[in-house]
């Protein structure tokens, strides 16, 4: 006689798997984000979040916003030992070097 139960074992069918989440390519969690640690001219410091498919010209943009520095006057410095951040303006910074967490320290030339 020939037995007619479904093994218990049977692999869950892929429609009932859950669907992985986009990571970032460099770490920067399911909604790609990057938090920076920004270091300020002066001493301070602020944290920011952008999206890890920010531009350069953007962050530029949104780091004189927020601490008045113009993009002309900017030096970034990211990673460690701290090394000049240089990109063209459309680059995008998940495939600059900046990861989440990073530390980038802002100059005013």
């Amino acid at each position: 006689q020939a037995s007619t139960a479904a093994p218990s074992s049977a692999a869950p069918s892929p429609e009932l798997a859950p669907a992985p989440q986009p990571m970032d390519i460099c770490g920067g969690g399911p909604s790609g984000t990057l938090r920076l640690r920004l270091r300020l001219p002066l001493g301070g410091r602020m944290e920011l979040e952008v999206d890890a498919g920010t531009s350069a010209a953007e962050l530029r943009t949104l780091l004189h916003e927020r601490t008045g520095v113009p993009p002309r006057q900017q030096r970034i410095r990211i990673g460690y030992p701290p090394r000049i951040f240089e990109a063209i303006a459309d680059e995008v910074l998940s495939y600059c070097g900046f990861h989440d967490g990073e530390v980038v320290y802002l100059e005013n030339t």
